[in-house]
């Protein structure tokens, strides 16, 4: 009697795993198109793909795709990205069913909103850049009224100190940088904050 009862238990258990896998495989696939503004070598994009996919993990389980398009912004002159390469990613997702977009990085939300097609422009979207507004550089980051805004806050001279703290003989700082206007815009910053810190 015994044995049947933990028999009828083990194949209820069972049927209730079972259903409980098969309602999540039918769940509806969410597809989620992240662009991103530079090459994908940056560190940074490490850390925030590891974090858009744990939060998907959390949500639909393996009920999604993810898609990553990088527009390596760095390569061509300020606000002249080509149209014609950008033409190539409308027609690769106009065919795919999007549920949401993400844009990542330096000026990759204005790019998109210039050069994207209608169906882009209309997704839910969430944009995250560098905020310069306490630099007097202000930038439209908005799609749609379906936008979320993540600004990231730069603060050079907190991190210089940090770094003199850790190397307190630390008499000279010095700054390499590149010649693209992000460079340039960086090492204004960074040695703004040096002169706080100095």
């Amino acid at each position: 009697m015994n044995k049947a009862r933990l028999l009828i238990l083990f194949v209820l258990l069972f049927l209730i795993s079972t259903l409980t896998v098969n309602s999540q495989q039918t769940k509806q696939t969410k597809t989620i198109l992240v662009i991103f503004g530079l090459a994908p070598n940056q560190p940074a994009y490490i850390p925030l793909l590891n974090g858009i996919r744990e939060k998907l993990d959390q949500e639909f389980y393996e009920n999604y795709n993810l898609y990553m398009e990088y527009l390596e912004l760095r390569r061509y002159p300020n606000g002249n990205f080509p149209k014609e390469l950008f033409e190539t990613l409308n027609k690769k997702y106009r065919d795919i069913h999007l549920d949401l977009l993400i844009c990542i990085g330096l000026n990759a939300a204005p790019v998109v909103k210039k050069l994207a097609e209608r169906y882009l422009l209309e997704l839910p979207t969430i944009s995250m850049d560098l905020d310069f507004s306490d630099y007097g550089y202000d930038s439209d980051l908005r799609l749609n009224d379906k936008t979320t805004i993540v600004n990231m806050k730069m603060d050079p001279a907190k991190s210089i100190a940090f770094d003199v703290k850790l190397f307190p003989e630390t008499s000279s700082v010095y700054f390499l940088a590149g010649i693209s206007t992000y460079d340039k815009l960086f090492l204004a910053l960074a040695e703004n904050g040096q002169r706080k810190i100095y």
